[in-house]
């Protein structure tokens, strides 16, 4: 079994990928930009989405069963870069769950309105990773 100091440093990385997973998809176009020879696919898209939203709940839980004072970070008392991970993890969830097709169609019955969200969605998912990350001391 890991020791409980790996176990902490693959919660780490994970939760670096998740936050680069994130970053991919801001810089990736899903739609051809001028002098652009293609586009993200829109598939692509999802799924590294999904993959973002996998390691960081996987980051959350390895962090909360590993180590006790994590749990701490749950409740009120919690610093602010634990509350701009907390508020992360829910936009990527608002970002990804939604964003399959039949929950698209239902929940936006245009498709501007929920390209608007999804910007606007994103736009927050980077203020509150880089709060997160770069308060954190790590």
């Amino acid at each position: 079994m890991a020791s409980l100091s790996t176990t902490w440093e693959i919660a780490q990385v994970l939760g670096l990928c998740a936050v680069a997973s994130c970053l991919i998809l801001c810089i990736l176009a899903v739609r051809p930009r001028a002098g652009a020879a293609s586009a993200f696919s829109v598939r692509g898209h999802e799924l590294l989405g999904w993959l973002a939203l996998a390691t960081a709940v996987l980051h959350v839980g390895l962090l909360l069963g590993v180590d006790n004072r994590v749990a701490e970070h749950v409740k009120l008392t919690a610093p602010r870069y634990e509350y701009a991970g907390i508020l992360a993890l829910f936009t990527l969830l608002f970002l990804t769950v939604p964003g399959g097709a039949a929950a698209r169609s239902w929940l936006w019955q245009r498709h501007r309105n929920f390209q608007a969200a999804h910007v606007g969605a994103a736009c927050l998912l980077v203020v509150t990773l880089a709060v997160h990350v770069l308060t954190t001391g790590r």
